[in-house]
Formats: C-alpha cells, structure tokens, sequence
C-alpha cells in the first residue's frame, strides 16, 4: 500500500523538519492505514476523508 511507503519514508525526518511535525503526520498515517486495512478494499468508500492526514506545523 503506498500509505505504508509514504510512512516509512517519513520516518528519517521525525520528530519535525523544515516546520512541519512528521512525528504526526506519520501518527495521522498509521492511524489512516489501521482503518483502511480494517474496512478493507470493498468498502475504501467508507473510509472518511475527514480522518485523513494532515500535515501541521511543528510548535
């Protein structure tokens, strides 16, 4: 799954890089990844693309 990818490929530059928290953007990810995995391929329409992540600014 690239989300899967994306993550790992996120993960060198956490906690923060360049402003951005990747310490929760890869926490919004996995937790995205959970629900997708659970819902399974049949109902991805289900998933809510509220609940998807986003990335935010490190304090």
């Amino acid at each position: 799954m690239l989300l899967e990818e994306g993550i790992e490929r996120l993960r060198p530059f956490s906690p923060a890089c360049q402003t951005v928290d990747v310490a929760a953007l890869i926490a919004d990810a996995t937790a995205a990844r959970q629900r997708l995995l659970a819902i399974g391929p049949d109902r991805m329409s289900e998933f809510d693309p509220a609940s998807a992540p986003q990335v935010r600014f490190a304090r």
